[in-house]
């Protein structure tokens, strides 16, 4: 196990446990039985839960595409290797991909199942155990700490040959810390007494008896007096913020009409008042190399000098990855912290490793659209517009970042 867990991400999601799976299956010794259990599990829940990349409708619009999958599918039929090292399957002329995320729930009937290969991938990292736990202890079980520990129990107990034995006694003694945490107190309430008083930290409660009864006061009309000023404050309150409103509905009038054709044009980027179109979960812009264990190669050697060089920022490397499988599920892009054309360069650097559909550009270069799903610049929203005008009018220079990024595609040419 290496860093190919995702520890902070405390879901059971599908996706997630099939990247860490296949990674385990071809990096440890091979068990048949238990990769055909999972391989079919994982189909299973992605046809009932997730959605397909594409069907046949595609054989319209780009059938040498959708053969061409096709038949790399088929191909990879012929043994259990080869079915796990690629990154889609079809049923019923329609593809869905592995890294489509589908989370588990505990009305899953596999729950337990899942749960265990997903505490199992802690074995890198036990000191996040608990916060594994917690997690699942308040989002599945609503906090009932005694289902929950028999339902770890039973994982434990059905599944002993997916978890190392110090992950168990982790386990185990989460537990127990619980268990034996000492129980708090409740504070007792106080009973007050016909005659006496109540010390609270606002004001003094007198209860008074008489011999007939409660003595009688005029409650209604004080009743009365206290919600009419109360009702004086909400409506004086309500006046007060119409007033904010009206005037800051005013002064936005009076921007708006002042506003020139340049301010407009800045608004294209962010107009809060229109809906946005919502991000495809699935793209073209992927990874080809059809070896899993090549693949996460050059992908891990791609991310450590881009990050090293201060390229791009820090970022997950289930993340990054992702990036590269089309998936833009997330939030979390991959910032470019340099020049625009310098992006540009790179992507186009390497047409050699990534889906040919992207390059639809003039002379078959990189399509702006294609990637700009996947990346921000410097923290910003890519415009696409915008870049494609840097693309169209900038030129590569002999600067030291096209040297370096030249350096960086023929070190992972040279990665076998």
């Amino acid at each position: 196990m290496s860093d190919i867990e995702n520890f902070d991400y405390f879901k059971i999601d599908i996706a997630d446990i099939w990247f860490c799976e296949r990674l385990y299956f071809f990096s440890k010794e091979k068990d048949f039985v238990f990769a055909s259990k999972l391989l079919e599990k994982t189909q299973s829940s992605i046809l009932k839960y997730g959605k397909p990349a594409f069907g046949k409708e595609m054989r319209t619009s780009n059938e040498s595409y959708y053969e061409q999958q096709y038949t790399s599918y088929v191909k990879n039929l012929d043994t259990l290797e080869n079915q796990f090292a690629i990154d889609f399957f079809f049923i019923q002329e329609k593809c869905y991909l592995y890294n489509n995320p589908v989370i588990i729930k505990r009305n899953n009937l596999d729950y337990e199942f899942w749960f265990t290969l997903k505490l199992r991938q802690y074995d890198g990292k036990l000191s996040d155990i608990s916060n594994f736990l917690k997690f699942q202890l308040k989002t599945n079980f609503s906090k009932n700490f005694s289902k929950f520990s028999i339902h770890i129990k039973m994982c434990i107990r059905q599944y002993p040959e997916l978890l190392t034995s110090r992950v168990i006694e982790t386990t185990n003694e989460w537990i127990n810390n619980i268990e034996n945490a000492p129980i708090k107190e409740k504070r007792k309430k106080t009973v007050i007494a016909p005659g006496k008083l109540e010390k609270t930290n606002k004001k003094k409660i007198d209860i008074k008896f008489d011999k007939k009864g409660p003595e009688k006061t005029n409650l209604k009309t004080k009743n009365k007096a206290v919600k009419k000023s109360r009702l004086a404050k909400i409506k004086q309150n309500i006046k007060d913020k119409n007033k904010v409103v009206k005037k800051a509905v005013l002064d936005a009038t009076k921007s708006k009409k002042q506003s020139t054709t340049s301010n407009a044009k800045k608004t294209l980027t962010h107009q809060p008042n229109k809906k946005e179109k919502s991000k495809p979960s699935i793209t073209e812009f992927s990874w080809i190399e059809k070896n899993p264990e090549l693949k996460s190669k050059q992908l891990i050697f791609l991310r450590e000098q881009l990050i090293d060089n201060d390229y791009i920022d820090k970022i997950n490397l289930i993340k990054f990855e992702a990036h590269f499988n089309g998936k833009i599920s997330d939030s979390i892009a991959i910032n470019w912290l340099k020049g625009q054309f310098p992006l540009i360069y790179l992507i186009d650097k390497l047409k050699p490793f990534l889906n040919e559909l992207i390059y639809t550009g003039k002379n078959n270069t990189i399509s702006i659209s294609k990637f700009a799903p996947h990346f921000t610049w410097q923290g910003n929203q890519i415009h696409i517009p915008n870049w494609a005008k840097v693309k169209a009018t900038s030129h590569k220079s002999s600067g030291i970042i096209y040297k370096s990024i030249d350096m960086i595609i023929k070190n992972l040419r040279d990665i076998t």
